[in-house]
């Protein structure tokens, strides 16, 4: 980890390019005589009498040591800096220019042994800029006096040195009002005054000039009784003759054209281009600035130049571009004082007219772009406050920003555009790779081609280094390259380059280094994340900070860029950006459980949802609770990842999400049995018994089903063997296996009964209803029916008295839905036709409300039935065709087949195409030739469209 010591100005202590807490005054005192003497021992008593003087502790040895004890800590993890105990005293071993004060000494002597003067100026430029005020500001013990001074001294010399070669190269427009504050500072310096009076003369100030020597002529006889040395006698001589070889040349300014190339692998950005054209092509008296932003190595250089390439033609007063190196991996961000002298420089003003106080040298800039059409390409920015003072102030001119940071305060200040850079889509993607390796390379292997894709991410950085490395090697095939960009921990290590500018890892590193030291942690926390995105809560829950701080981090990680908040108050993270957090987090396997429980106590209150809330939550985090399932699974934490899965059972069911649940499940039954936990073993096959209906496998749920009831009769556990003598007769009256349905189904309304549970009593009793109404046994199915009802207006009262009318409970509206079907099922079997109708209605109205995707489609075609039973064939169809919508847009393939079933009997014109696909899906699932039958076959009703 790279170290650097300041102690020109406040003592401070860089480690990997963070200000670090180098401890209370006392303990900076022993850091700072260390290392003003580094490499060299400083015994105890120095070090003692340094510190405290004559106010010494009782034991001021031992209070010595800790401090010491403390350094030598904070330095653990840095190589080549140690303090090392030596006979009588101690030792602080470094490189000495990791240390200002030394590395001004080492670019002092450069500087002077410098062939060039503009060499030289840059050296001693460089020195002067280490120093942030007086030596070891903030403390004045007695020791540091003869050691302030004498560099104080050093300081001014240098200073004059630089003075001396601005002069040489003709700076002295720039430089007078600095030579004019340090003559104030220091009135009897003959070689400033000198340098005073020439720099006076060659603004054609002579008479000022001349006045300069009288002054200074009074103040050396009044102090000091004595006159001028030759030199400066002999500059008041060539000032008053007005000698010709005091005069500076001049230069004649160029037209600046300093774009970089266009990069060659430009693809797409057609809407981000829009964007740039039409902030450019608007002016409202001001100067037009937009700013790109985007995370590390998204294209936004590339964006830039490609904009600023094809619209060179309206800005013939030249193009300024500056890398201001706000995020380098390797180098500090470049002042924008040095950006402006460059501009400057790039403008015609020569070195010596270039003023040095800050402000002046912005005044002077804006001055000579006024009323020209430049265009200012500020790349890489680090904040506001770094391009401030390179922005114009004329309308003639526009600026073109990039940074990784959000630079949206600029749109307050300055009236700027923002146009955001999002990650590639696959197709641009793929254009992208594709330009770099060609397209035959491509086709040849279209699934290593997907995978690459997939794991870069959109992120141009990232594809173009596996071009290059796919470009390095032509003949290997680019499987090699997904194999290892698929494994987490290689990675990152695929998209190394070599060179940091062009190294994926170290391009995150630069953007993570910008943040506070809490927001850092927060960051490498948040790389435990599961799922796509994450919540506030879950985030905070995760970095184990109130909501506030944590909302706060998030917008200081959302403003580099290295998370996205697609939804207000839901944020992303881009898989290359997590496993970086990962991978410089340090272990904190609790992290995971934190995130794990977060997830785990919100779908249990979820799990059987009454109120709105729970639904838009378990709809919000649905795949990030599918994901901490098997998080949970991969990582032991076993009951978690039974639990997570079967809670949401309920959502799953209501929504049609059957495509990954039995895998879900699978992993979950393992979990649970690698627990021993018989509880979870029987509820997960009991939920496999569900999904595997829902995903229209009525045999494999009987299987699930049977081995659930197994478990929950040796656990003595009722309401489990009544739930999954459920589930059991609705599988086996899809198949068409009535009698067993009937059987099944008693048992678990006898069950219900006897726990008291009254709700699920209701609603078998309603399946009960209409399985016996298949048998015939019409007069039964209608006394299950009433019952079933009757149930419901009990539960309805019961929840009205408690909460009101008006607030809806989705549990209760589930009951009312099913019970409802069933009896209008029951109702149309015994041929009540209006009375089916209106039950039938009513449940949709229940399950619609609160979104039960399956039992709409149940409750569509139940009703598309009914009503072709009662000669209304085209409302029938209309049913029958939006069961079939539903049912193709989720996976519940019976209630597709009985969709294609109803549609056939009513779409003369199609009905062979839709009983062929209903007999399918039907031969499929399993179900009994004789029950096929049955729901396939029937009169075709033409339908008048």
């Amino acid at each position: 980890m790279n170290v650097e010591f300041r102690l020109l100005g406040e003592v401070e202590v860089v480690l990997g390019g963070r200000r670090v807490w180098a401890g209370h005054a006392q303990q900076r005192t022993v850091l700072a005589i260390l290392l003003v003497q580094v490499n060299h021992a400083v015994s105890v008593d120095e070090l003692v009498d340094a510190v405290w003087g004559d106010g010494l502790p009782r034991r001021p040895r031992e209070t010595l040591y800790g401090h010491v004890s403390r350094l030598r800590r904070l330095f653990a993890t840095v190589e080549c800096v140690s303090i090392r105990k030596q006979p009588g005293g101690y030792v602080l071993d470094a490189d000495p220019l990791q240390v200002d004060l030394y590395r001004f000494d080492s670019l002092v002597s450069q500087a002077r042994a410098c062939d060039s003067d503009e060499g030289s100026l840059a050296l001693i430029d460089e020195a002067l800029g280490l120093w942030r005020g007086k030596l070891l500001a903030g403390s004045d013990a007695p020791w540091l006096w003869p050691v302030r001074e004498r560099l104080e001294r050093q300081r001014l010399a240098v200073e004059l040195d630089r003075n001396d070669i601005e002069l040489r190269l003709g700076g002295h427009a720039g430089l007078l009002a600095r030579l004019t504050a340090q003559v104030t500072e220091h009135p009897l310096d003959e070689r400033l005054a000198g340098q005073l009076m020439l720099a006076q003369y060659r603004c054609g100030r002579q008479a000022q000039a001349l006045k300069t020597y009288r002054q200074v002529c009074d103040r050396l006889g009044e102090e000091l009784g004595v006159t001028p040395a030759a030199d400066l006698q002999q500059v008041y001589q060539r000032v008053l003759t007005a000698d010709s070889s005091l005069v500076a040349p001049s230069l004649q300014a160029p037209v600046p054209r300093q774009l970089p190339a266009v990069p060659m692998a430009f693809i797409g950005r057609d809407a981000e281009l829009g964007h740039l054209a039409a902030a450019h092509h608007s002016n409202n008296g001001a100067p037009v600035i937009t700013a790109v932003g985007g995370a590390g190595g998204i294209g936004k250089t590339w964006l830039a130049l490609r904009w600023a390439h094809d619209n060179v033609d309206r800005f013939p007063d030249g193009q300024l571009y500056a890398n201001l190196r706000g995020f380098d991996p390797t180098e500090p961000p470049i002042p924008a004082a040095t950006i402006l002298a460059a501009f400057l420089r790039s403008l015609g003003v020569p070195l010596r007219d270039i003023p040095v106080d800050h402000d002046t040298r912005a005044s002077y800039y804006r001055s000579l772009v006024a009323d020209k059409q430049i265009l200012v390409v500020l790349d890489n920015a680090r904040d506001r406050a770094h391009v401030e003072p390179l922005l114009p102030g004329t309308p003639s001119c526009q600026v073109l920003i990039t940074s990784r940071n959000d630079l949206t305060s600029l749109v307050t200040t300055h009236g700027a555009r923002t146009v955001p850079l999002d990650y590639l889509g696959d197709g641009d993607g793929h254009a992208l790779l594709s330009g770099y390796l060609g397209a035959e390379r491509m086709d040849a292997e279209p699934a290593a081609v997907t995978s690459l894709l997939h794991h870069c991410g959109g992120l141009p950085l990232a594809l173009g280094i596996l071009a290059a490395r796919a470009a390095r090697h032509p003949h290997f095939p680019l499987a090699v390259l997904a194999e290892e960009l698929a494994d987490d921990t290689t990675r990152l290590a695929t998209l190394q380059t070599g060179d940091l500018h062009a190294d994926l890892g170290a391009v995150i590193a630069s953007s993570y280094r910008a943040l506070e030291t809490e927001t850092a942690d927060a960051f490498q926390r948040l790389g435990y994340m599961i799922g796509p995105d994450i919540g506030l809560p879950a985030a905070a829950r995760l970095t184990e900070q109130p909501h506030s701080r944590t909302r706060a981090m998030l917008d200081e990680l959302e403003r580099l860029h290295l998370v996205q908040q697609h939804q207000p108050g839901r944020y992303r993270m881009h898989d290359l950006v997590r496993l970086f957090a990962r991978n410089i987090a340090d272990p904190e396997p609790d992290a995971v459980g934190r995130l794990l429980d977060f997830y785990l106590t919100g779908s249990a209150q979820a799990a059987e949802p009454s109120r709105d809330q729970h639904i838009r939550w378990l709809e919000t985090e649905y795949d990030n609770l599918v994901a901490a399932s098997a998080t949970a699974a991969e990582h032991g934490w076993n009951d978690h990842a039974w639990r997570l899965a079967d809670a949401l059972w309920y959502f799953r069911y209501a929504r049609g999400y059957g495509d990954d649940w039995i895998d879900t499940l699978v992993t979950a039954l393992q979990a649970a049995r690698q627990l021993g936990d018989r509880t979870g073993e029987a509820a997960t096959l009991k939920q496999l018994g569900n999904a595997s209906l829902q995903c229209g496998r009525p045999h494999d749920s009987l299987r699930y089903g049977e081995n659930a009831l197994e478990r929950y009769r040796a656990l003595g556990n009722l309401r489990g063997k009544a739930a999954v003598s459920n589930n059991l007769g609705v599988a086996h009256a899809q198949l068409g296996h009535y009698a067993e349905a009937a059987k099944s189904l008693r048992m678990s309304a006898a069950l219900h009964r006897e726990t008291g549970v009254l709700h699920l009593y209701a609603s078998t009793q309603g399946c009960l209803g209409t399985v016996l109404a298949q048998l015939g046994h019409i007069d039964e199915a209608l006394q299950c029916g009433k019952e079933a009802l009757a149930a419901t207006e009990l539960l309805t009262a019961t929840h009205d008295t408690a909460n009101g009318a008006s607030e809806p409970d989705f549990s209760l509206d589930s009951i009312r839905g099913c019970v409802q079907g069933s009896h209008g099922v029951i109702l149309r079997i015994a041929g009540r036709y209006d009375e089916a109708l209106a039950h039938l209605r009513n449940a949709l109205i229940f399950v619609r409300r609160i979104r039960e995707k399956t039992s709409e489609c149940n409750g569509l075609n139940e009703l598309g039935e009914t009503l072709r039973c009662a000669g209304q064939p085209a409302e029938a169809l209309t049913a029958f065709e939006q069961a079939l919508a539903l049912g193709r847009s989720m996976v519940f393939p019976y209630g597709a087949a009985k969709a294609h079933a109803g549609t056939a009997k009513c779409d003369g014109a199609h009905a062979d195409e839709h009983r062929t696909a209903s007999i399918k899906l039907f031969t499929e699932m399993g179900v009994l030739d004789n029950e096929i039958q049955r729901l396939t076959s029937g009169p075709i009703i033409r339908v008048s469209r």
